[in-house]
């Protein structure tokens, strides 16, 4: 007879009852995770919204069979019975959605149970591009003044994979694209559409015409009544009252002040009309719907948004109100159980995303293989792809650059310019940052190389701050084909040290003032934030006046090799992290701002890279 341990015995009670999961367990002795998992299929929605998901379920059932061990999944329907817009005729607007709970066991009672909350989801929402809980960022607090529709400000952008998947990308503050969704319509249009400066000029004077009036209408009644009442007393209650005279001035004070910002309101309105801009689409830096700041309704295209609202051309009326005329796929991984990940992992490989276009009525751009997010996050596009596996990089030598330019296909923050020196061009690092030349996901691996020509002024400051080269890795946007280095934080960026930024990085510091000479410093750092690596190494000839050098940085293996004007100066073992797969460098200065000497400079030119 075969023999069985308690856990597997335990669990095979768990299998005769499972219907109601209610088979007392030791908890202690359980593994959650291979308990058999159940599917829901949770009918809901009005008209025929179930029944045009059958597809959906089909492909699902199609790719999970049976549900992960570990896991119950539950497919529904939300939100069927709303409107997409309540200002105007509209199709219906709804959710399914799948939603992942892994089980948990109540030591109490030795019964086990789908855990009560979940972040791992997976919607699909019909005639919108945005989710009751994942609302598009930018949202303004006041209406557009033709409809009830909300504005966005926000910049919106739809960025093709390699297949020719359609992805919705969004910014609404510095920093970079953030992705929102796949978005799938028969339409190119989305149903958004951005206001005009005659259109936001006029919503955003009515909005805080009817705000001031009703703060003026407010404030009057308040003098008119505390003036009565305080009309009213006797001497003696004049005398005992004493603080009414303060509270009629200092309302008087909030009516005056409103009457005239009504009136700054309507002269600055005035003299908008009079433009001869106002057709065009507005860019902002901000909307504030509580105080009148028309000043900010106007921004550089650099700098500036977009105001979005609602389109409700977008959609055919004569089309039924169930059927989805566009759709966007959101989806929220919680990784840290392995139920929810394998599930996601094998939605992500086999899930064909060509039924998301057929049921919104769209034309398949991939229609022979089949069409996964596993693919279209790992396919490279043909500009990434046109990059050979070994070779050199090209990278300006500025010698035909415009001087005070922006170094021509060069990413980062606007401040560092070519800069006349010597008769020659050269790129002027005379701020913090980072800068890098455009790349496109290829490894620095063992031999990989990169050399520039160094120069800094005669005088510069001890404390002039540092030059910085580093090397990461870091996660690549096929989609966008760029890198997502950083956060909004610039307590995350890799120019500085000793912080858990979510990827290893090598750093590497050129000081030419320190303690009878400059310095070279490197610095490995894991994922997670920690050391790795440290060594300082002092060098005679980086020093104050001796300022023309030729650097070359070179990966051996796991080593790192560093040459100043062909003279090897570090030969230093185990910098790069074996596990980690570096791909991107950028080159910055850090501490300069604490220089004493303002006009402290690095010019660099001469740059060449090889993998």
């Amino acid at each position: 007879m075969r023999s069985y341990s308690k856990t597997n015995w335990l669990l095979f009670i768990f299998l005769i009852v499972q219907g109601s999961l209610s088979a007392q367990v030791n908890c202690t002795q359980t593994d959650l995770n291979q308990v058999p998992g159940k599917w829901i299929w949770q009918q809901a929605g009005f008209g025929k919204q179930w029944t045009q998901g059958e597809s959906i379920r089909t492909e699902l059932k199609r790719v999970f069979p049976k549900a992960g061990t570990g896991l119950e999944v539950r497919f529904s329907i939300a939100f069927g019975s709303q409107s997409t817009f309540h200002h105007s005729p509209s199709p219906a607007y709804y959710e399914y959605y799948l939603l992942l709970k892994k089980y948990e066991c109540l030591r109490s009672s030795g019964k086990i149970q789908p855990e009560g909350e979940t972040g791992a989801w997976v919607y699909m929402v019909a005639n919108s591009l945005q989710g009751q809980l994942f609302p598009l960022p930018g949202m303004v607090g006041f209406d557009f003044h033709k409809y009830p529709s909300r504005m966005l400000v926000t910049h919106i952008k739809i960025e093709t994979d390699a297949a020719g998947n359609r992805i919705i990308y969004t910014k609404y503050r510095p920093g970079s694209y953030e992705m929102q969704g796949y978005y799938f319509s028969p339409k190119k249009e989305i149903p958004l559409r951005k206001l005009s400066r005659r259109e936001l000029f006029t919503s955003y004077k009515l909005h805080h015409e009817k705000r001031i009036k009703e703060q003026i209408e407010k404030f009057e009644k308040l003098v008119r009544e505390d003036q009565k009442k305080y009309d009213g007393l006797s001497a003696t209650e004049k005398k005992e009252q004493n603080y009414w005279p303060d509270i009629i001035r200092k309302n008087q004070e909030y009516l005056d002040g409103y009457k005239k910002e009504i009136n700054t309101l309507q002269a600055w309105f005035t003299a908008a009309l009079a433009r001869k801009d106002l057709d065009i689409e507005a860019c902002v830096e901000s909307v504030n719907s509580h105080f009148f700041l028309p000043e900010k309704l106007d921004a550089p295209a650099e700098t500036g948004y977009p105001v979005w609202v609602d389109d409700p051309g977008f959609f055919d009326k004569t089309k039924p109100r169930d059927q989805a005329q566009c759709l966007i796929l959101y989806i929220r991984r919680q990784d840290s159980d392995l139920p929810k990940k394998n599930f996601m992992d094998r939605l992500f490989k086999d899930f064909n995303l060509n039924v998301l276009y057929r049921l919104t009525g769209a034309v398949p751009p991939k229609t022979v293989a089949a069409n996964t997010l596993s693919a279209s996050f790992g396919e490279s596009k043909p500009l990434t792809r046109s990059q050979p596996k070994s070779r050199s990089l090209p990278i300006s030598d500025f010698r035909q650059s415009v001087s005070g330019s922006f170094p021509p296909g060069w990413e980062g923050p606007t401040g560092v310019s070519i800069r006349e020196f010597e008769k020659e061009s050269w790129l002027a690092l005379t701020q913090d940052g980072e800068w890098n030349p455009r790349q496109y996901n290829q490894e620095i691996r063992d031999s990989f190389s990169l050399s520039f020509q160094v120069r800094w002024n005669a005088d510069i400051a001890y404390n002039s701050g540092l030059l910085q080269i580093c090397l990461s890795d870091l996660a690549y946007d096929q989609v966008q084909e760029k890198y997502k280095p950083f956060t909004n934080n610039p307590s995350d960026w890799g120019i500085y040290p000793g912080y858990g930024n979510s990827y290893s990085r090598v750093l590497i510091w050129f000081d030419p003032w320190w303690n009878g000479g400059g310095t070279l410093t490197v610095y490995s750092y894991n994922k997670a934030g920690f050391l790795q690596f440290d060594k300082r190494i002092v060098l005679p000839d980086f020093f104050r006046e001796k300022n023309d050098h030729r650097i070359r940085i070179t990966r051996k293996g796991n080593g790192l090799t560093v040459t100043d004007n062909n003279k090897l100066i570090a030969d230093l073992p185990s910098v790069f992290l074996p596990t980690a797969r570096y791909n991107f460098f950028t080159i910055g200065r850090y501490k300069g701002e604490f220089s004493d000497n303002k006009s402290d400079v690095f010019l660099l030119r001469g740059m060449e890279v090889s993998y």
